[in-house]
């Protein structure tokens, strides 16, 4: 079996994030995503190391013609570009694909069948690179070869997919190609066309040829790399350490000493090379090429301005920076230069640069006569270290009467990361200091010191190398221990939010309120308090998308009352008791379930345009104060990873899952219902949602699980409730509706809209109240609100509704103790300002007992009582492919019904293959067996049943239609 191959994607832009798939899924995400570019070959890797050399590519063979100023030109050298295909290589053009671009040019594309007998399964090395050399040798103006890129490849524009300027790139028929006008062209790209299809590929003798003889040239290229880099580091490097770059290149960028008519492409390609091979940035590499931007006298009008000359260095950086093909050599840059001028600074200098040696470490002593002296400083880690050290200048070794250069870095202000849950360590954090200057703050994880070869790795990550082999490794990890400890510990979480942890430097659980963001740490003990520590946002696997910043609100003060005010009035009493004492629970989630075990969700249904979405949006200002960082998700986007990296990264702060709709989803491959439903019963608990295979990596490797667990309170939207009883009874329930939108209520819910900050600033208030939480006084609080609902409930007689009260009455316990932490947090800022309010909140929900939710009555019955009562409506149906038959698969009597099971059940499976919905109950067995233990079952045998007249042997059973009613199933027809 072949190895998989990849390619990349840019949805929007090239300014987009780059996203790989395999290249067995292209056709399927370029028609479902329409992405705007998508790398014009398949790749069979992305190196982890750097080394392009391994990867193979596959695609067909690709051109790119464009004229920014006359697309007509671009036309006709597409043209000239074909007849050339065909009196040189005798090749059919009708094989090829052609498109207009949309803006100025035209693409070509042809199969690799027509040069290649049989295209290798594994694809072929430095594919790009070969390309560019056959359009070498079929070179025309206008032909672009910067298309051919190495590394990644190129983004090649999708076609049909909208531009920025409105027009489209699309398929071409050969006689438009020939027949091609300006006006042509632009009323073409105004609109997508069908793709159209070329003749079929055959074998073209000659192009194979050519295929070849541009393969073998390639191929010898690179085979000769290694040694022309080590030539161009032996002329460079020395320049490098010193900070300076050679005069020649100096006069070259300033537009001095050029050769007479020296050809501007071919300055900007060997200033570009040069300018990535020392890896100057592109700004300051545009800033020293003025000079030559501005006195070089063009050859052609392409670069007859001073900005295009400007533009085509940008073009050749960008090129060499993704480029593998090109390195810095002497020779091309020397025919660059007037005859005579002299190139002696890039010849090779000597390396020795004694002013960079790490002198040794001293210490002051006075001798006897009270002189003070320096002497070199003992070290007493000598054996340990075995000669290696790290000073301002790098990290050495000594060698005898030697001291060898190890690495240009020196790695500072180091602190070294534990997990805070695990008590594991993690790695170091340091500044990364190269020639004095700090270059970046690097996080190193444990692994990487557990040998040089992982050590190179990072540093090459860093444009820097590592010269040492194991034992600099250990000195260096033995160093690198010894500035952490100055630090002390710093513990690492992966969440964001409010929570309650236990302190991680006592063996005792002493659990401490913690606030924690990507920017701030915020604790319930003082810095001066011997129990203090240190704790950090770190990701485990992916950065969180909360961006949480409520702690950047202002204040609350008496400028938000009026705002607030409008927070009470925008929707219905009962409506607004759920969401907002929801909103205010979600802050102290982990408080919940410390003391409990448990949180609920919130589900948030209704009609469209009943302004669930916005409402819930605006609610969401009590966790985000910066509008642009309030997060809601579409359930239909998000992938089982996502949801699973959305679920863990929060501890307070919902997770906001909107378009929550069920049939739409069941439609989604890879089980993505299912798994949605598996979160949103898994957040309930704080359960695990996910766990993958992972490498524990250290002294001795080994395999284990890494473990996903669903932190985050949840709210889910869509317009139809999600009907299981598992999700109905561990949710808040809240419907909405556009009949509970009076003209008071919309002008309230837009004035708050458009000034939200009061939200941001009571969330603020309620997170900071936070700290002041005594938990044990708050749970015996929920605890004596939940008894108190329990009291007012009737006696329940059938075992569902039974096992779900206890989660319902909870949920509703915590609603109605977050309005009263609400109301405390409001009048120990505004006195009795809100009271009014907020009772009559509590009032809106504290009457309503379980037994009066309409939700729970319909809902709360088990996947059996709900398929029964399916087949029950069957009996009512008039369709002959599901319909229950009176008489022949039913009977009804006094105070009973018996059922033929298996005609039953397939009634049932045929009704929701036709409405394209899920059945509870797989296949017949296990319905069956579920019936042995269904308790409104009387008879499992009904041996003497009227439904047996016909000699049939299938399974008959009766049920008790009083037993049924309870359980809340519909009445079969008479």
């Amino acid at each position: 079996m072949s190895s998989p191959f990849y390619f990349l994607y840019q949805r929007d832009s090239k300014e987009s994030r780059w996203d790989i798939a395999t290249a067995e899924n292209r056709e399927s995400i370029v028609a479902t995503l329409r992405p705007a570019f998508s790398t014009a070959l398949d790749l069979s890797a992305i190196p982890d190391d750097g080394d392009w050399s391994k990867v193979r590519y596959r695609g067909a063979y690709y051109v790119d013609f464009d004229d920014e100023d006359d697309v007509e030109n671009a036309a006709t050298q597409l043209k000239v570009f074909l007849g050339k295909m065909d009196d040189e290589l005798g090749f059919d053009v009708t094989q090829a694909s052609f498109f207009a671009t949309g803006s100025k040019g035209f693409h070509v594309e042809i199969p690799q069948a027509c040069f290649i007998s049989k295209p290798p399964a594994t694809g072929t090395a430095w594919l790009p690179y070969v390309y560019r050399a056959m359009s070498e040798s079929l070179m025309v103006d206008t032909l672009d070869l910067k298309v051919y890129t190495g590394k990644r490849g190129r983004m090649w524009r999708t076609p049909n997919v909208v531009r920025e300027n409105g027009c489209y790139k699309v398929p071409l028929t050969l006689d438009e190609v020939f027949g091609m006008t300006g006006d042509l062209y632009r009323a073409i790209i105004k609109e997508p066309r069908e793709l159209m299809i070329p003749t079929p590929a055959s074998l073209n003798a000659k192009f194979a040829m050519l295929f070849d003889r541009a393969k073998d040239k390639i191929t010898t290229q690179m085979r000769g790399k290694k040694k022309r880099l080590d030539k161009a580091n032996e002329i460079l490097d020395p320049w490098k350490k010193a900070k300076k770059h050679p005069p020649t290149l100096e006069r070259i960028m300033n537009g001095d000493d050029l050769a007479p008519g020296v050809g501007f492409q071919n300055i900007a390609m060997q200033l570009a090379i040069y300018a990535t091979s020392v890896g100057m940035p592109l700004p300051e590499f545009l800033d020293r090429c003025k000079g030559v931007c501005e006195k070089h006298v063009s050859d052609s009008r392409r670069y007859n301005t001073v900005q295009k000359r400007r533009d085509e260095l940008t073009r050749m950086y960008e090129y060499m920076e993704n480029d593998s093909l090109y390195d810095f050599d002497v020779g091309p840059v020397a025919r660059l230069l007037a005859p005579g001028t002299s190139v002696a600074d890039l010849g090779v200098m000597d390396t020795e640069d004694r002013g960079d040696q790490a002198p040794a470490a001293t210490r002051k002593v006075v001798e006897d006569d009270g002189t003070e002296v320096e002497i070199e400083q003992e070290d007493v880690h000598k054996g340990v270290r075995k000669g290696f050290f790290m000073n301002a200048q790098g990290m050495w070794k000594k060698n005898g009467d030697n001291t060898e250069s190890i690495c240009r870095a020196t790695l500072r202000n180091v602190e070294s990361f534990y997990d805070v849950e695990k008590l594991e360590f993690k790695g170091y954090e340091f500044d990364l200091v190269v020639g004095g200057k700090k270059v970046s703050r690097q996080l190193a994880t444990s692994d990487i010191f557990t040998s040089a070869a992982k050590l190179r790795t990072f540093f090459v990550a860093h444009q820097l190398s590592f010269q040492g082999g194991e034992p600099e490794t250990m000195a260096l990890l033995d160093i690198m221990t010894e500035k952490a400890a100055k630090n002390g510990k710093v513990f690492v979480y992966p969440r964001e939010g409010f929570f309650i942890l236990d302190n991680p430097l006592l063996t005792k659980p002493t659990p401490v309120k913690v606030f924690l963001s990507k920017d701030t740490f915020k604790v319930s003990l003082s810095e001066g308090d011997e129990n203090y520590f240190q704790l950090r946002y770190k990701p485990t696997q992916v950065t969180s998308a909360y961006d949480v910043d409520i702690h950047w609100a202002p204040e609350l003060d008496e400028s938000h009352i009026p705002r607030l005010h409008d927070l009470f009035a925008m929707n219905k009493p009962e409506v607004l008791a759920d969401l907002i004492g929801w909103f205010v629970a979600a802050h102290y989630r982990s408080v919940y379930h410390r003391g409990f075990g448990q949180f609920p969700l919130l589900q948030v249904y209704g009609a469209a345009g009943s302004g669930k979405t916005q409402t819930v949006k605006l609610l969401a200002h009590l966790h985000w104060y910066s509008s642009e960082r309030v997060s809601i998700k579409s359930a239909t986007a998000c992938t089982a990873y996502a949801l699973d990296a959305h679920a863990s990264s929060s501890t307070s702060v919902p997770f906001v899952i909107d378009e929550y709709k069920p049939r739409e989803l069941k439609k989604q491959p890879s089980g993505k219902y299912e798994k949605l439903k598996d979160v949103l019963k898994q957040a309930y608990v704080m359960g695990d949602i996910a766990m993958r295979g992972t490498v524990n990596k250290g002294a001795e490797s080994s395999m284990g699980l890494l473990k996903s667990k669903c932190t985050a309170p949840i709210v889910f939207m869509g317009e139809a409730i999600e009907m299981e009883t598992a999700i109905i009874e561990r949710s808040v329930n809240v419907g909405v509706s556009k009949n509970f939108h009076t003209a008071e209520r919309q002008a309230a819910f837009l004035r708050l809209q458009k000034e939200p900050e009061a939200l941001s600033a009571l969330g603020r208030a309620i997170v900071e109240m936070g700290f002041a939480i005594d938990l044990k006084a708050m749970q015996a609080e929920v605890e004596a609100i939940r008894d108190k609902i329990e009291e007012s409930m009737p006696a329940f007689d059938d075992e569902v509704r039974k096992r779900a009260a206890p989660r319902i009455i909870f949920n509703r316990a915590v609603i109605l103790h977050a309005l009263k932490t609400l109301r405390y947090i409001l009048a120990k800022k505004f006195g009795n300002e809100f009271d009014a309010d907020i009772d009559a909140l509590l009032q809106s929900r504290g009457q309503n007992t379980v037994d009066d939710d309409k939700v729970v009555q319909i809902h709360s019955m088990s996947e059996i009582s709900k398929v029964v009562s399916r087949i029950a409506l069957l009996s009512r149906a008039r369709d002959e492919s599901y319909e229950v038959k009176y008489g022949k698969d039913y009977i009804v009597g006094e105070g009973w019904v018996e059922v033929k099971l298996e005609r039953a059940y397939d009634c049932y499976r045929r009704y929701c293959s036709s409405i394209s919905d899920t059945p509870l109950f797989d296949n017949l067995d296990s319905f069956c067996h579920a019936m042995l233990t269904f308790s409104p079952v009387i008879d499992r045998v009904c041996a003497s049943s009227q439904l047996r007249e016909d000699d049939t042997s299938e399974t008959i059973v009766r049920f008790d239609l009083r037993k049924l009613s309870r359980e809340g199933v519909q009445s079969f027809r008479m």
